[in-house]
């Protein structure tokens, strides 16, 4: 039984953005409304041309949600939000989704900032950064955060959402689409060739939310 379903990640998860390429044939073809007051966003409201797979999926469920997801965040502040929330909550019965981010962004973990944590610009991290150093941090606190999560018995899922490089279905439990593909942006483009890996928009939201809901064991 699911009563909440729990997000943290990146923009990706943060709210859809549906002007970002107006190109797509999908552009516009969704109303939304207001935020439900049973949905909850730490970093701003989400605009009310835009969704959110994490509001869409709860609202498929019929139960509240929370989206601890932040633009601009790397996987480190995802990780790290994740699990200070899972220390200071009750997590009985919640879903927890976790969007990971692009490799290249350097989060300085600030807990005494509620929200936006600073990081590295990427002209300052160019200069020390390391692709296979990077891939083996991240790896390894993506693996650790997986088996701190499967300790707890907390229900969870990973999603490649603006992460499309490096592949985690090994670590950790990785939600894998209907075709094959592990990374959000690579599905989005085997329906629609016009994606140019944006942020997904308002339907890619909305579909990533039904896939969920009739694929997860919820």
């Amino acid at each position: 039984m699911i009563n909440k379903v729990i997000a943290f990640g990146c923009s990706f998860f943060r709210h859809s953005h549906d002007n970002e390429e107006p190109w797509r044939s999908s552009k516009g073809i969704h109303t939304t409304t207001s935020i439900p007051e049973q949905h909850k966003y730490l970093h701003y409201s989400r605009p009310i041309s835009e969704t959110s797979v994490i509001e869409e999926l709860a609202e498929l469920l019929k139960v509240p949600s929370y989206n601890g997801s932040i633009g601009g965040s790397g996987n480190r502040a995802i990780i790290y939000r994740l699990i200070n929330y899972i220390k200071n909550n009750d997590t009985t019965d919640n879903l927890f989704i976790i969007g990971l981010s692009e490799l290249t962004r350097f989060d300085f973990i600030k807990p005494s900032i509620l929200k936006k944590w600073p990081k590295l610009s990427k002209e300052e991290y160019a200069r020390f950064y390391d692709e296979e150093d990077v891939k083996f941090e991240i790896s390894t606190l993506i693996e650790l955060a997986s088996l701190y999560l499967k300790s707890k018995n907390i229900n969870h899922l990973f999603i490649n959402a603006m992460n499309d490089y490096m592949s985690t279905k090994d670590i950790c439990n990785t939600f894998i689409f209907p075709n094959g593909a592990e990374y959000w942006r690579s599905y989005i483009r085997s329906y629609d060739s016009t994606y140019r890996k944006g942020h997904p928009n308002v339907d890619d939201h909305k579909r990533l939310a039904n896939l969920l809901y009739e694929q997860l064991d919820i």
